[in-house]
């Protein structure tokens, strides 16, 4: 049986930019403001520069791959992380995964989109 419905809902969302159709070639290029139990989590805070380099929120530099849908991070306060990286409602977000398989903090594009 198929849900026509739910179909149709899934177009509506992706038409309208709240999730994305597909994964990103790369990530947005830019400032990332973290938040966690709408916290504001400065210390995970990091700036996505060109060539695969970041910064963290202490002004430490590492490097990141994308292999479409996490970003890895090495070197500074992020090492070893892997967000899970898409569009919602039209802005680039980073997601923080914990052991249990929920989002424990999401960072989101500082700008317009």
């Amino acid at each position: 049986m198929r849900c026509t419905t739910c179909l149709s809902l899934g177009i509506a969302l992706v038409a309208a930019g709240w999730v994305s159709a597909a994964a990103a070639q790369s990530p947005h290029i830019g400032q990332y403001e973290c938040w966690a139990n709408n916290r504001a989590r400065l210390m995970l805070n990091f700036t996505l520069q060109p060539n695969g380099r970041y910064t963290d929120a202490n002004g430490e530099r590492g490097t990141y791959s994308f292999d479409g849908r996490r970003v890895a991070f090495r070197g500074g306060a992020l090492d070893g992380q892997r967000p899970v990286y898409e569009i919602r409602r039209r802005r680039p977000t980073a997601s923080f995964i914990g052991a249990s398989g929920a989002e424990a903090a999401i960072c989101e594009a500082v700008g317009q989109f």
